[in-house]
């Protein structure tokens, strides 16, 4: 029995920031930024899961795009 508790990683990513808007949506080498986080989180073995959770539809469409896990309030109802 492993000592670590069901864990699931989430990552928020917003569009609408003060200081980079657009940020999550930034190509790195070919993939928006949100993808490398993604990707490395899922790397780690004590996540069960790991969700993008974002409140902007073009961050949700590229998530989908790229068959990643994505959460929208729009789409799930907001968080309790």
């Amino acid at each position: 029995m492993s000592k670590f508790p069901e864990c699931h990683g989430i990552i928020p990513a917003r569009y609408d920031s003060s200081r980079f808007p657009g940020k999550p949506l930034i190509e790195i080498k070919g993939k928006p930024m949100f993808w490398h986080v993604h990707d490395r989180a899922s790397r780690c073995p004590q996540l069960k899961s790991v969700t993008l959770a974002t409140d902007d539809q073009r961050i949700f469409d590229a998530a989908e795009a790229l068959d990643d896990r994505a959460a929208s309030p729009e789409r799930h109802g907001p968080c309790p």
